[in-house]
């Protein structure tokens, strides 16, 4: 699993973090078919300088593709799960994940 960003935007990115192996391994126990798949404790999350959580903050669509396409590579995925082109909430950094990824 990879998450592009902490959500350090209000200094909360290592409670967020944890919050994120806490999610995996509760979707893990509770629908184990598709989280079997995903090895917990190989969950990246990023705090890229230029992947800043904020509202106004703008993502390079370039820099997310090629993280996510290395991520790709370098792991041997062969699917992908992210954010509507509406980022689920309207959140802009969750919108640019999906413009990248595409």
């Amino acid at each position: 699993m990879l998450c592009l960003s902490n959500g350090n935007a209000d200094g909360l990115g290592t409670k967020r973090e944890e919050e994120l192996q806490k999610c995996c391994k509760f979707l893990s126990n509770c629908i184990g078919l598709f989280f079997d798949l995903v090895e917990i404790e190989k969950t990246t999350c990023l705090n890229h300088e230029k992947l800043q959580d904020g509202f106004k903050q703008i993502w390079d669509l370039d820099l997310i593709a090629d993280i996510v396409f290395n991520y790709i590579k370098e792991n041997k995925i062969d699917g992908i799960l992210t954010f509507d082109k509406n980022g689920v909430s309207g959140h802009p950094n969750h919108k640019a994940v999906h413009q990248g990824v595409m």
